[in-house]
Parts: structure tokens; C-alpha cells; sequence
């Protein structure tokens, strides 16, 4: 699947990757399995790796996906981790960064993998 998630228990960890091409409705129906997924909720540390993704999410997904995240539980210390090689997902990124920090999610865009996994190792 171009976009997808795994639940790494043991470092309390989702990983979320997306690679290749990927379409607003791919992104949305992995978004709704998250949501069914209880272990996604209580787990406080996200890595969201786009570094392999060729496409760049509309702005109305963007725009309902902001909202969608303000509107769920996030657990307290909550870090999520943005991994991008381009300069418009950053962009995107920070962007949707900034509103999370609103809700107190701490959110650091990386260009690098292995630095965005310490950062997030370091909140253990």
C-alpha cells in the first residue's frame, strides 16, 4: 500500500509511511484505520515518514485533516515526528505542526529518518 501505518508496541511507536504516488484517498482510508485502531490512540509517539512520497496532499484534505486531528485525543507528551525530502511537505508540515502545538502534540519536521527517530527515542 503507498500509504500505510504499523504500531511498534514495543518502542510504543506509529510508523507511518507513505511511498511512491499517493492519492487524498489513499491517505484518508489509512487515516480511518488508524482511527478504528485503539492502539493508535494510546500510544503518544508518531513517525510520519513522507520522505519517499512523489505526491503533495491537496489543500482541503490538508484543511480536513487538520481539523480532524485537533478534534481527536491525543495522549499527554505527545511528540510526532515528520521525516520529508521535499521543501513543500515541509512546508505542509510545519504548517499542520503549528496547529497541533496548539493542542500541546510537539511536532519537529526532519529531513533525516535517524534524527527524527532519536528525537523521538529521547521522550522515553
Amino acid at each position: 500500500m503507498p500509504v500505510d501505518y504499523v504500531v511498534d508496541e514495543s518502542r510504543q511507536l506509529v510508523v507511518w509511511t507513505a511511498t511512491g504516488a499517493t492519492t487524498d484517498a489513499e491517505w484518508r482510508a489509512c487515516e480511518e484505520r488508524s482511527r478504528q485502531d485503539p492502539r493508535c490512540l494510546a500510544i503518544p509517539r508518531v513517525l510520519v515518514d513522507v520522505s519517499a512520497n512523489e505526491s503533495v496532499l491537496s489543500r482541503s484534505y490538508v484543511t480536513g485533516l487538520v481539523g480532524r486531528l485537533l478534534a481527536d485525543p491525543h495522549p499527554p507528551g505527545s511528540r510526532w515526528a515528520i521525516v520529508v525530502s521535499q521543501d513543500v511537505s515541509a512546508g505542509v508540515s510545519h504548517q499542520v505542526g503549528g496547529f497541533l502545538g496548539s493542542i500541546g502534540v510537539d511536532v519537529r519536521v526532519f529531513r533525516e529518518r535517524e534524527e527524527a527517530e532519536r528525537w523521538l527515542e529521547a521522550s522515553r
